[in-house]
């Protein structure tokens, strides 16, 4: 499923700031918006585009000039300064052996950056889940230690049920133990973790959209203030070239059917509605618009 980016060779005198991958500031209204880039992970195409026709599939990313084999994509971690809080949606994938050996060494930029742009871990007041995957909640806690000791996390309750099912198939038991794992220490610190739905606002102007079909209980977000709005897509759309050229392209593991009328629904409320998107996968930061595109969409970056 995914392709693990080694370095060559260790850095010389590393230390955790040589992981800080990029940063981008901007306002939503009220909102301080701040994309951290956690990192890069490569997917293997086939699980990008699962039912993609394998000819299909190579000409379009060679028509972009995109690799052939795998997709070299950020990870996109949002923080929002909103009034007196700190809101962190995802914790990005982390510095955990499994990360390291599923991903490889462009990983873990999450904190250090943070440091860099002087908010301590213990400052942030609330945490969001999209989704259970790895690159979501890999930094949530280690050895047992939450990362965000004071923050107030949210997880989709399809997603806790998902993860706590009894028909979990052997090649995805890894995954759901690490994430079950990682919030562990969640589970002991009685309060810390709360479950949430379809419209819920989570932080005033952070509102909750059910997303499903990436994952069982995967969801967008909305950012808004005043008549100023942001949408959060997260994994629905996945590359911004293969799932807005060929939205009936989906990723594997999923639900196939759901996963691609979830991203037909986003993308045409996206692109009528003329609603900015900020893409968690999508080239640094990620900000920009959807139009349409004959029966299709583009993707139009606006920074």
């Amino acid at each position: 499923m995914f392709k693990r980016l080694k370095k060559d060779a260790p850095e010389s005198g590393a230390n955790s700031m040589d992981r800080v991958f990029g940063l981008y500031r901007f306002q939503v209204g009220e909102h301080e918006i701040i994309v951290i880039n956690d990192g890069f992970i490569g997917v293997l195409l086939p699980f990008l585009a699962a039912n993609a026709p394998e000819k299909d599939l190579l000409a379009l990313m060679q028509k972009h000039g995109l690799g052939t084999e795998f997709a070299r994509l950020p990870v996109g971690i949002v923080l929002i300064r909103t009034g007196d809080r700190l809101v962190l949606v995802d914790t990005g994938a982390g510095t955990s052996d499994f990360a390291a050996d599923l991903f490889g060494d462009y990983i873990g930029g999450l904190l250090p950056t943070l440091e860099l742009t002087g908010v301590a871990p213990e400052a942030i007041t609330d945490v969001i889940f999209s989704h259970s995957h790895a690159d979501h909640l890999g930094g949530t806690s280690a050895d047992g230690q939450l990362a965000f000791p004071n923050a107030q996390h949210y997880l989709p309750q399809l997603e806790w049920d998902d993860l706590h099912r009894e028909d979990i198939p052997q090649v995805a038991a890894p995954f759901y133990e690490f994430a079950r794992n990682q919030l562990q220490p969640l589970v002991a610190s009685e309060g810390q973790l709360a479950f949430y739905g379809d419209e819920d606002e989570l932080a005033p102007g952070i509102r909750a959209i059910a997303t499903l079909g990436h994952s069982a209980g995967h969801h967008a977000l909305i950012i808004e203030s005043g008549d100023e709005q942001l949408l959060l897509p997260f994994d629905v759309l996945g590359h911004p070239v293969l799932h807005l050229r060929h939205p009936g392209w989906f990723m594997s593991p999923g639900i196939p059917d759901v996963a691609v009328a979830t991203r037909q629904r986003l993308l045409a409320r996206a692109a009528d509605e003329k609603i900015p998107i900020l893409a968690h996968h999508f080239p640094f930061p990620g900000l920009g618009h959807v139009t349409r595109f004959g029966d299709a969409y583009r993707y139009l970056p606006t920074s």
